[in-house]
C-alpha cells in the first residue's frame, strides 16, 4: 500500500518489549481473528450497514495497531470513518483492500519469523 514494510517491527518492539519471535507469535495467533473481523465488515459493507462496518473497522484497527501494521490500521481508520459518515467513500469497495493487506502483513512476519530461526535473532 504505502511501499513501508507492512509491519513496524522496531516499533512493536521498542514499544512493548517484545522479540520478534514473540511479534510472529502474536500476529500468527491474532490472524484468524482478522481474517473473522474482516469478513464481517465485508457483509456488512455490502448490505449498507456503516454501523456494524465501523464497529468491525474500530476492532480491526485497534489489532493493527498493536502489532504494528500500519498500513492495515490506516485502511481500517479510513473505512470506520465511513461507516460514522465522517468520510467520503464506498464502504464495499474500500472493504475490499484490507484481506491482502492483512496477507501481506502476515507473509512479512512469516518471513520474521523465518529469519529470527535462521539467524538466531529472536
Amino acid at each position: 500500500m504505502s511501499g513501508q514494510q507492512p509491519i513496524d517491527t522496531e516499533g512493536v518492539i521498542e514499544r512493548t518489549g517484545i522479540d520478534v519471535e514473540m511479534l510472529v507469535s502474536l500476529i500468527e495467533e491474532t490472524v484468524p481473528y482478522l481474517e473473522g473481523q474482516i469478513e464481517s465488515l465485508c457483509q456488512a459493507a455490502a448490505t449498507g450497514d456503516g454501523g456494524k462496518v465501523a464497529v468491525d473497522a474500530h476492532a480491526i484497527k485497534g489489532s493493527a495497531a498493536t502489532l504494528g501494521m500500519e498500513d492495515l490500521r490506516a485502511l481500517a481508520l479510513k473505512i470506520e470513518q465511513i461507516g460514522k459518515g465522517i468520510a467520503e467513500g464506498d464502504m464495499a469497495s474500500e472493504s475490499q483492500s484490507l484481506l491482502p493487506e492483512l496477507q501481506r502483513a502476515s507473509e512479512f512476519a512469516m518471513s520474521l519469523g523465518a529469519s529470527a530461526e535462521k539467524f538466531d535473532l529472536g
